[in-house]
């Protein structure tokens, strides 16, 4: 009875050790936490307080600039961002101008560049392809940036007679 009464208690504790492993975890758990932001910029400046550069009457092979603080670039979201700057070419009636990527005006093409005020060289401004204004502005009006634009004119403008409109586009993306 003795060798049935530990027998039995063998074959108890025999299969008691496996099923502590059928009482392992299957799943777990990560708790993901966010914050929402933003990305927003403002433009303020220019001639008219929002950032418009009208040049006026232009001639033909000439280049005409604002002062490199004329313009502007706050970031007013939430998160630091990098800053691209993109042109295009001119809208309205008539001819229009092609802005060349390269930066060299000819024929109904022209020209256009940026300088930071903080960085005074000038840097063309692509139709084709985003350029690199400037990485990680910080949040708030202390941290703004400020820029002038060059404009190179057509080497010949078949048009004289209607305005040419010229749309500069910066695009903040996360830092």
């Amino acid at each position: 009875m003795r060798r049935t009464i530990i027998a039995i208690l063998l074959a108890l504790a025999l299969a008691v050790i496996p099923a502590a492993n059928a009482f392992a975890a299957k799943t777990a758990t990560v708790t993901v936490t966010a914050t929402g932001g933003h990305l927003s910029i403002a433009i303020s400046g220019g001639t008219d307080g929002n950032g418009a550069v009208p040049f006026g009457v232009v001639i033909e092979s000439d280049n005409v600039s604002t002062a490199t603080d004329n313009i502007t670039l706050t970031n007013n979201g939430t998160v630091a961002a990098d800053i691209t700057i993109q042109g295009a070419s001119s809208t309205g009636a008539g001819t229009n101008w092609t802005l060349a990527d390269d930066g060299v005006p000819g024929g109904d093409i022209y020209g256009l560049e940026f300088s930071r005020d903080a960085a005074p060289a000038w840097t063309v401004i692509k139709r084709t392809a985003a350029v690199t204004y400037l990485n990680n502005l910080l949040v708030g009006a202390p941290n703004a940036d400020k820029f002038g634009l060059l404009l190179s004119t057509p080497t010949t403008i078949t048009d004289t007679t209607n305005v040419r409109t010229m749309v500069v586009t910066l695009t903040a993306a996360r830092h």
